[in-house]
């Protein structure tokens, strides 16, 4: 392989299973953290993300999700695709946290009030 050339192997990190590669969205969270995994899936959740190598590349993806992070997902993904878990639940427990009320968690969610009163229920009870 040329250098520069991308690598066209996905990565998926799915929330609850693993996928054909091992990894899960659970080892994402544990490699960059939760407000990093927040930021990452309120910009970038629901797609396949190209991970840039550089230091270029990095900042831009940095200023998005953070630096640290940026540069812990290129030295693991270098020039590799990502799906990007959409994390709802991580992300209600996390803006719940932050004493966001229903309907602001909704709107960012994208999912109905009722739904989210629902989900941090059942998230309480595991």
């Amino acid at each position: 392989m040329a250098q520069g050339d991308t690598v066209r192997r996905d990565y998926s990190f799915d929330e609850e299973t693993d996928d054909n590669y091992g990894t899960s969205g659970t080892q994402l969270l544990a490699l960059i953290g939760e407000e990093s995994a927040v930021r990452l899936a309120e910009h970038f959740g629901g797609i396949r993300l190209f991970v840039p190598s550089g230091e270029k590349a990095t900042a831009r993806m940095g200023e998005k999700i953070g630096q640290e992070a940026a540069e812990t997902l290129s030295r693991e993904f270098p020039k590799m695709y990502i799906r990007v878990p959409l994390y709802r639940e991580l992300r209600a427990l996390h803006y719940r946290r932050q004493r966001l009320s229903l309907s602001k968690i909704a709107r960012r969610l994208g999912i109905a009030e009722t739904s989210v009163d629902k989900m941090l229920r059942r998230l309480k009870q595991k």
